[in-house]
């Protein structure tokens, strides 16, 4: 969208355009993959978001026309939908022209999306672009290309996301944008944070919380805020600043008014808790996230993946029976978004043999090893590391049934 799009944005011509843009993208993955039980529900799960926009676009239209958004509110919701079209467009664009092993992360990070349903609600949130056409266009364009880092990033292709958001990083500065700046300092952060860099990351994300609280860009805030507390928590063991961070991430949540959000800083909480040993602290805010996302709308991997945490908390506090009862649900979830032979499937598998085997469970337990540990080998291959554990535990629960020869 354009500059000039937040006036004319709601006339029949724009609509249709904006309705339209990714749709040769999709039809280029079922070309590419449409045999294949991920590419068609990457592809159902595009079509059905860009369905979400269409109508979020058309209801604000509506809500301008009747008086109930100004202009200004107008101009800020679409761009709010734009931006969520934009990530839309990329990510269909990234996995088209990706090769077949893509499409097992692509059905997971599709659901990693941003909704349309945050820019109904809080405070309008302002664009960012300037006033200038000729700028304003680069700073969409390059936008663009932060999206794209974003993708590669979820499809597990981090050096490429690096490159990305390092050359934007450079490029904003040269525009001297602090907006896009901002977005581009959290972007580079990120991903020197998935690529082990952790010492520029932690850099990186304080120069982008700082910039975007001096401009007043609350997205910013709380993702740099967010992702900063969980990098001192879980990568670097540091939990002096836990609370400031979340207390100034949760300060920018409210102002945006993104229920999600509010989950996610939950679960920042409850890891740094577990981490020093307040596991009791851990489960009461876990539950807590998952009572937040039982009752948010859509169908991604957030509620399981809340269980999935929440199991483990139970489970190294002793509860065997509750961590049991928490994996089974993420895992009937898991199968219906990603079916019976998928990563995470596997892994919720690998997390109930587990439980069995705490409890004693060892005749169930073997079956359950072995299913996981069939997948991983065919998945993986024989020799890689991720299948240690699946065969630690394995050989421990033969050795409890006097099976040490197995």
């Amino acid at each position: 969208m354009r500059p000039s799009d937040a006036a004319v944005g709601c006339d029949p011509a724009a609509l249709a355009a904006a309705a339209s843009v990714d749709r040769d993208a999709r039809e280029q993955i079922l070309v590419a993959y449409g045999d294949d039980d991920d590419g068609r529900a990457v592809v159902d799960r595009l079509a059905n978001d860009d369905a979400e926009l269409d109508a979020a676009q058309r209801l604000a239209c509506d809500a301008h026309a009747t008086g109930e958004l100004d202009r200004d509110a107008l101009a800020a919701r679409l761009a709010c939908l734009a931006d969520r079209r934009r990530h839309l467009d990329t990510f269909a664009r990234v996995v088209g022209r990706s090769s077949g092993p893509a499409l097992a992360q692509a059905r997971e990070a599709v659901m990693s999306l941003p909704s349309a349903t945050a820019c109904g609600e809080g405070a309008p949130t302002p664009s960012f672009l300037p006033t200038d056409p000729g700028l304003a266009e680069q700073v969409l364009e390059l936008r663009g290309r932060l999206a794209e880092a974003t993708v590669y990033r979820h499809l597990g292709r981090g050096e490429t996301a690096y490159s990305i958001a390092r050359d934007v990083e450079a490029l904003a500065r040269d525009l001297d944008d602090a907006p896009l700046l901002a977005e581009a300092l959290l972007s580079y952060g990120e991903s020197a944070s998935s690529e082990g860099d952790l010492e520029l990351a932690e850099r990186l994300l304080r120069d982008a919380a700082w910039l975007a609280q001096s401009v007043g860009h609350d997205r910013v805030l709380v993702e740099a805020r967010t992702e900063l507390a969980w990098l001192r928590v879980v990568a670097l063991e540091h939990y002096d600043e836990v609370d400031a961070l979340l207390a100034a991430a949760e300060a920018a949540a409210a102002r945006i008014g993104d229920p999600h959000y509010h989950a996610v800083l939950l679960n920042v909480r409850a890891a740094a808790q577990g981490a020093q040993g307040d596991r009791a602290g851990a489960i009461a805010t876990m539950r807590e996230v998952v009572a937040l996302l039982r009752r948010a709308e859509g169908r991604d991997a957030n509620l399981p993946n809340a269980l999935h945490n929440l199991g483990n908390n139970l489970l190294m506090h002793g509860d065997v029976d509750a961590a049991t009862d928490s994996y089974s649900e993420a895992l009937a979830i898991t199968q219906d978004l990603f079916g019976d032979d998928h990563p995470e499937t596997h892994g919720l598998r690998q997390a109930l043999a587990d439980a069995r085997l705490m409890a004693d469970d060892f005749a169930a337990a073997i079956p359950a090893y072995e299913d996981v540990l069939r997948f991983r080998e065919r998945a993986y291959g024989p020799d890689d590391p991720r299948l240690a554990t699946t065969l630690n535990n394995l050989g421990h629960a033969h050795v409890q049934l006097g099976h040490a020869e197995d």
